[in-house]
């Protein structure tokens, strides 16, 4: 689509940062906890009860108002990276309806990468939305010209990818996030083509496994250490979705 589109698009993320921001913080916790809703150094409230869902906002530059210790990801990242998805996502499609969807839906996988990078999870509430403007974007898209056979392929894609996540989470016995969040990469790639769904997959476990040797190899993971995968998963679809447009 025009870059005019891909523009408008970033600058519609960005102007959701604050809100990320506090969905990253609030779910930036270990499995199983409730959200937080106060600076985790001074305990401070940096988002009022009322504000936990999406009326919240937290300053750019990622700092307690009270005890100034980082509270979040870096000034500027969260920003930049939700500029970028969404920028990139649009910038892909051919479906100018689905500007606003793909906007929403790169919040959800921004927030998801964020979370899994700082607590090691993908919380139900954001791989639920993922899925949802996914599919929805996919509807768009057979609606303007896919058809049901874009459809199928991007339903089939989404089965595979789910279920080798799932045969890999039974293995490894870890959690059901990657799974998730698998049926949203799977979707989003196949309604592209299978080449798509190929490249995304290759592309995620490669960046993953290159992380992971060399947090190894400077001392910061040891064998059996935890890597948080949606990142990969995430980036992979976006490089997929960029090589083949």
């Amino acid at each position: 689509m025009s870059t005019g589109w891909a523009i408008v698009a970033a600058a519609a993320a960005v102007a959701l940062a604050g809100t990320v921001r506090t969905w990253i913080l609030a779910f930036s916790v270990p499995y199983g906890h409730p959200p937080q809703s106060a600076c985790p150094n001074c305990r401070t409230a940096v988002i009022p009860p009322e504000r936990m869902g999406l009326l919240g906002w937290l300053p750019p530059n990622g700092r307690c108002r009270t005890c100034t210790s980082r509270i979040g990801p870096p000034p500027g990242t969260v920003e930049a990276v939700l500029a970028a998805a969404a920028g990139t996502l649009v910038h892909t499609t051919t479906t100018p309806a689905a500007t606003p969807v793909l906007v929403c839906l790169a919040a959800a996988g921004v927030t998801l990468a964020f979370v899994d990078l700082a607590a090691r999870r993908l919380p139900d509430p954001f791989t639920t939305v993922a899925f949802a403007t996914a599919a929805v974007v996919v509807l768009l898209q057979m609606l303007t010209g896919g058809g049901w056979s874009q459809g199928l392929r991007a339903a089939a894609a989404a089965g595979i990818t789910g279920g080798c996540y799932l045969l890999l989470t039974l293995i490894a016995n870890g959690g059901l996030g990657d799974v998730k969040l698998g049926l949203t990469t799977g979707l989003l790639l196949g309604a592209h083509s299978w080449t798509a769904v190929l490249i995304g997959g290759l592309v995620s476990v490669l960046i993953t496994a290159v992380i992971g040797s060399t947090l190894r190899a400077a001392g910061r993971r040891q064998p059996g250490d935890d890597i948080a995968h949606g990142p990969s998963m995430l980036a992979g679809v976006v490089i997929a979705l960029v090589t083949l447009t």
